[in-house]
Protein backbone atom coordinates (compact mmCIF):
# COMPACT_ATOMS: atom_id res chain seq x y z
CA UNK A 1 0.00 0.00 0.00
CA UNK A 2 1.07 3.27 -0.93
CA UNK A 3 1.37 5.75 1.85
CA UNK A 4 2.55 9.46 2.58
CA UNK A 5 3.28 11.06 5.58
CA UNK A 6 2.57 14.82 6.46
CA UNK A 7 4.17 16.37 9.48
CA UNK A 8 2.87 19.17 10.81
CA UNK A 9 1.96 21.41 13.90
CA UNK A 10 -1.31 22.48 11.98
CA UNK A 11 -1.76 25.25 14.89
CA UNK A 12 -4.45 25.76 12.86
CA UNK A 13 -4.87 23.60 9.93
CA UNK A 14 -5.57 26.19 7.05
CA UNK A 15 -6.59 26.28 3.46
CA UNK A 16 -3.25 25.21 2.26
CA UNK A 17 -2.73 22.28 5.07
CA UNK A 18 -5.99 21.06 3.54
CA UNK A 19 -5.16 21.41 -0.09
CA UNK A 20 -1.61 19.15 0.79
CA UNK A 21 -3.96 16.27 1.96
CA UNK A 22 -6.47 16.27 -0.85
CA UNK A 23 -3.36 16.36 -2.98
CA UNK A 24 -1.65 13.81 -1.02
CA UNK A 25 -5.00 11.71 -0.96
CA UNK A 26 -4.88 11.74 -4.86
CA UNK A 27 -1.86 10.21 -5.10
CA UNK A 28 -1.34 7.59 -1.99
CA UNK A 29 -3.49 4.99 -1.01
CA UNK A 30 -3.17 6.29 2.62
CA UNK A 31 -2.17 9.63 4.50
CA UNK A 32 -0.68 9.58 8.07
CA UNK A 33 -0.89 13.20 9.10
CA UNK A 34 2.30 13.71 12.26
CA UNK A 35 0.99 15.87 14.36
CA UNK A 36 3.77 17.93 16.17
CA UNK A 37 3.94 20.09 19.41
CA UNK A 38 1.67 16.92 21.32
CA UNK A 39 1.32 16.88 24.69
CA UNK A 40 2.57 20.51 25.47
CA UNK A 41 0.57 23.24 27.65
CA UNK A 42 -1.25 25.51 25.26
CA UNK A 43 0.58 28.70 24.47
CA UNK A 44 -0.53 30.92 21.82
CA UNK A 45 1.91 29.24 19.61
CA UNK A 46 0.06 26.06 20.17
CA UNK A 47 -3.19 26.64 21.28
CA UNK A 48 -5.13 22.93 20.27
CA UNK A 49 -4.48 20.03 21.40
CA UNK A 50 -3.68 16.83 19.37
CA UNK A 51 -6.94 15.72 19.34
CA UNK A 52 -8.73 18.84 18.54
CA UNK A 53 -6.82 19.35 15.21
CA UNK A 54 -7.42 15.62 14.17
CA UNK A 55 -10.40 16.09 14.60
CA UNK A 56 -10.68 19.85 12.56
CA UNK A 57 -9.23 17.87 9.56
CA UNK A 58 -11.06 15.29 9.53
CA UNK A 59 -14.51 17.41 9.85
CA UNK A 60 -12.71 19.90 6.87
CA UNK A 61 -12.37 16.40 4.54
CA UNK A 62 -15.90 14.15 4.74
CA UNK A 63 -15.66 11.17 3.64
CA UNK A 64 -11.96 11.23 1.98
CA UNK A 65 -10.78 11.68 6.15
CA UNK A 66 -11.70 7.88 5.94
CA UNK A 67 -7.75 7.53 4.54
CA UNK A 68 -6.26 9.44 7.13
CA UNK A 69 -4.68 8.37 10.31
CA UNK A 70 -3.47 10.66 12.90
CA UNK A 71 -0.12 10.13 15.02
CA UNK A 72 0.44 12.80 17.74
CA UNK A 73 4.13 13.48 18.55
CA UNK A 74 6.13 15.77 21.30
CA UNK A 75 8.97 18.06 20.33
CA UNK A 76 10.46 18.56 23.38
CA UNK A 77 13.94 16.32 22.27
CA UNK A 78 17.33 18.32 21.63
CA UNK A 79 18.50 14.70 20.04
CA UNK A 80 17.22 14.78 16.38
CA UNK A 81 18.09 11.25 15.95
CA UNK A 82 16.11 10.03 18.61
CA UNK A 83 13.03 12.68 16.98
CA UNK A 84 13.40 10.85 13.44
CA UNK A 85 13.72 7.06 15.42
CA UNK A 86 10.21 8.32 17.14
CA UNK A 87 7.97 9.74 14.31
CA UNK A 88 9.13 6.72 12.16
CA UNK A 89 8.73 3.89 14.69
CA UNK A 90 5.00 5.58 14.91
CA UNK A 91 4.36 5.82 11.49
CA UNK A 92 5.56 2.31 10.20
CA UNK A 93 2.93 0.76 13.76
CA UNK A 94 0.45 1.77 11.68
CA UNK A 95 1.68 1.36 8.05
CA UNK A 96 2.25 -1.73 8.40
CA UNK A 97 6.08 -3.45 7.41
CA UNK A 98 4.65 -4.14 3.76
CA UNK A 99 4.31 -0.19 3.53
CA UNK A 100 6.05 1.79 0.52
CA UNK A 101 6.18 5.00 2.76
CA UNK A 102 6.94 8.48 1.44
CA UNK A 103 7.43 11.99 3.12
CA UNK A 104 5.29 14.97 1.64
CA UNK A 105 4.83 18.79 2.00
CA UNK A 106 6.41 21.84 1.45
CA UNK A 107 10.51 22.43 1.34
CA UNK A 108 9.48 25.76 2.17
CA UNK A 109 13.23 27.15 3.98
CA UNK A 110 15.63 25.48 6.17
CA UNK A 111 13.10 24.99 8.80
CA UNK A 112 12.19 21.70 6.40
CA UNK A 113 15.23 20.34 6.62
CA UNK A 114 13.07 17.12 8.41
CA UNK A 115 11.38 16.23 4.80
CA UNK A 116 15.08 15.15 3.91
CA UNK A 117 16.15 12.99 7.07
CA UNK A 118 14.13 9.86 6.78
CA UNK A 119 16.22 7.62 4.91
CA UNK A 120 14.84 5.25 2.49
CA UNK A 121 11.45 7.08 3.32
CA UNK A 122 11.60 9.21 -0.32
CA UNK A 123 10.56 13.31 -0.07
CA UNK A 124 7.29 13.93 -2.71
CA UNK A 125 6.99 17.40 -3.24
CA UNK A 126 3.07 18.48 -2.50
CA UNK A 127 2.96 20.79 -5.40
CA UNK A 128 1.20 23.61 -3.10
CA UNK A 129 2.92 26.73 -2.57
CA UNK A 130 0.75 29.07 -1.13
CA UNK A 131 1.81 32.22 1.20
CA UNK A 132 -0.29 31.47 4.07
CA UNK A 133 0.85 30.86 7.39
CA UNK A 134 -0.61 29.79 10.67
CA UNK A 135 1.43 32.33 12.26
CA UNK A 136 -0.69 34.99 10.46
CA UNK A 137 -4.02 32.96 11.16
CA UNK A 138 -3.13 33.04 15.03
CA UNK A 139 -1.71 36.81 14.68
CA UNK A 140 -5.37 37.43 13.25
CA UNK A 141 -7.63 35.28 15.37
CA UNK A 142 -5.92 36.59 19.11
CA UNK A 143 -5.69 40.13 17.51
CA UNK A 144 -9.47 40.54 17.61
CA UNK A 145 -9.39 40.20 13.43
CA UNK A 146 -11.72 38.65 11.27
CA UNK A 147 -9.21 38.14 8.21
CA UNK A 148 -8.20 34.61 9.58
CA UNK A 149 -11.76 33.22 8.82
CA UNK A 150 -10.95 33.55 5.00
CA UNK A 151 -7.52 31.79 5.44
CA UNK A 152 -9.11 28.44 7.36
CA UNK A 153 -11.47 25.60 5.77
CA UNK A 154 -15.10 25.72 7.21
CA UNK A 155 -15.00 23.23 9.91
CA UNK A 156 -11.81 24.50 11.19
CA UNK A 157 -13.51 28.28 11.35
CA UNK A 158 -16.77 26.75 13.24
CA UNK A 159 -14.25 25.02 16.02
CA UNK A 160 -12.50 28.44 16.45
CA UNK A 161 -15.64 30.33 16.67
CA UNK A 162 -16.58 28.40 19.30
CA UNK A 163 -13.37 28.11 20.92
CA UNK A 164 -13.13 31.89 20.94
CA UNK A 165 -16.34 31.43 23.96
CA UNK A 166 -14.38 30.06 26.22
CA UNK A 167 -12.19 30.84 29.34
CA UNK A 168 -9.35 29.08 27.85
CA UNK A 169 -9.53 31.09 24.98
CA UNK A 170 -9.47 34.28 27.31
CA UNK A 171 -6.24 33.24 28.97
CA UNK A 172 -4.32 32.89 25.59
CA UNK A 173 -5.52 36.23 24.28
CA UNK A 174 -4.48 37.75 27.43
CA UNK A 175 -0.88 35.86 26.85
CA UNK A 176 -0.47 36.41 23.15
CA UNK A 177 -1.30 40.65 23.86
CA UNK A 178 1.87 40.48 26.74
CA UNK A 179 3.82 39.20 23.97
CA UNK A 180 2.79 41.38 21.47
CA UNK A 181 3.13 44.08 24.05
CA UNK A 182 6.80 43.28 25.21
CA UNK A 183 7.50 42.76 21.73
CA UNK A 184 6.64 46.05 20.68
CA UNK A 185 8.60 47.57 23.62
CA UNK A 186 11.95 45.78 22.38
CA UNK A 187 11.80 47.40 18.80
CA UNK A 188 12.62 50.78 20.83
CA UNK A 189 15.91 49.34 21.79
CA UNK A 190 18.77 50.00 19.82
CA UNK A 191 20.08 46.97 20.60
CA UNK A 192 18.62 43.41 21.15
CA UNK A 193 17.38 42.71 24.75
CA UNK A 194 18.34 39.20 26.69
CA UNK A 195 16.13 37.97 29.33
CA UNK A 196 18.24 35.96 31.65
CA UNK A 197 15.97 33.42 34.37
CA UNK A 198 17.49 30.86 36.75
CA UNK A 199 15.27 28.00 37.79
CA UNK A 200 15.65 25.43 40.88
CA UNK A 201 15.56 21.97 40.94
CA UNK A 202 14.30 20.70 44.10
CA UNK A 203 13.68 17.02 44.94
CA UNK A 204 12.78 15.10 47.94
CA UNK A 205 11.54 12.47 48.90
CA UNK A 206 11.09 11.80 45.41
CA UNK A 207 8.88 14.66 44.53
CA UNK A 208 9.64 17.11 42.26
CA UNK A 209 8.84 20.58 43.98
CA UNK A 210 6.85 22.34 41.09
CA UNK A 211 5.10 25.48 41.64
CA UNK A 212 1.98 26.73 39.43
CA UNK A 213 2.67 30.10 37.17
CA UNK A 214 0.80 33.18 38.08
CA UNK A 215 1.61 35.71 34.99
CA UNK A 216 -0.28 36.14 32.14
CA UNK A 217 3.00 34.06 30.62
CA UNK A 218 1.95 30.65 30.48
CA UNK A 219 -0.54 31.14 33.49
CA UNK A 220 -1.99 27.94 35.12
CA UNK A 221 0.84 25.52 33.81
CA UNK A 222 3.02 24.08 36.51
CA UNK A 223 7.25 24.85 36.64
CA UNK A 224 10.37 24.83 38.22
CA UNK A 225 10.55 27.48 40.72
CA UNK A 226 12.45 30.91 39.77
CA UNK A 227 12.71 33.91 37.69
CA UNK A 228 13.56 36.52 35.82
CA UNK A 229 17.49 38.52 36.91
CA UNK A 230 17.19 41.90 37.07
CA UNK A 231 13.67 42.29 37.97
CA UNK A 232 12.53 44.36 40.44
CA UNK A 233 13.36 42.30 43.93
CA UNK A 234 14.71 39.45 41.99
CA UNK A 235 19.00 39.93 41.80
CA UNK A 236 20.67 36.87 40.87
CA UNK A 237 20.47 34.05 42.59
CA UNK A 238 17.20 35.16 44.65
CA UNK A 239 14.36 33.85 42.36
CA UNK A 240 14.65 30.35 42.33
CA UNK A 241 14.88 30.61 46.63
CA UNK A 242 11.92 32.93 46.99
CA UNK A 243 9.78 30.96 44.38
CA UNK A 244 11.12 27.52 46.13
CA UNK A 245 10.43 28.78 49.17
CA UNK A 246 6.74 29.63 48.35
CA UNK A 247 7.08 33.70 47.61
CA UNK A 248 5.23 35.07 45.19
CA UNK A 249 5.79 39.11 44.68
CA UNK A 250 2.13 40.91 45.01
CA UNK A 251 0.64 38.02 46.13
CA UNK A 252 1.43 36.48 49.06
CA UNK A 253 0.24 33.56 48.05
CA UNK A 254 2.01 29.80 48.83
CA UNK A 255 3.57 28.01 45.96
CA UNK A 256 2.10 24.67 46.09
CA UNK A 257 3.70 21.20 47.31
CA UNK A 258 5.20 18.86 45.54
CA UNK A 259 4.13 16.05 43.08
CA UNK A 260 5.22 12.41 43.11
CA UNK A 261 6.23 11.08 40.12
CA UNK A 262 6.27 13.96 37.65
CA UNK A 263 8.38 14.06 34.82
CA UNK A 264 8.80 17.75 33.67
CA UNK A 265 8.52 18.65 29.67
CA UNK A 266 11.43 19.87 28.44
CA UNK A 267 11.83 22.90 26.02
CA UNK A 268 10.21 23.15 22.53
CA UNK A 269 12.19 23.43 19.88
CA UNK A 270 9.91 23.58 16.52
CA UNK A 271 10.83 20.85 13.87
CA UNK A 272 7.73 21.14 12.55
CA UNK A 273 6.17 23.91 10.54
CA UNK A 274 2.81 25.97 10.91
Amino acid sequence: MKTAVFIGRFQPPHLAHLETISRALECFDRLIVVLGSAYCYPTPKNPFSAEARAAMIRASLGTEAARLQFVAIADDYYDDPRWFRTVRAAVEALAGPQARISITGYDKDESSYYLHGFGDWPFEPSGVVSPLSATEVRNSYFGGSTDWKAMVPQAVQQYMQEFATTLEFKRLQDEWRTIQHYRALERHYPYPILHVATDAFVLAQEQVLLVERNGALGKGAWALPGGYLGAPGNPAGIGPARAARGDRPGTGSPAPQGHPGLRLPGPQPARTGD
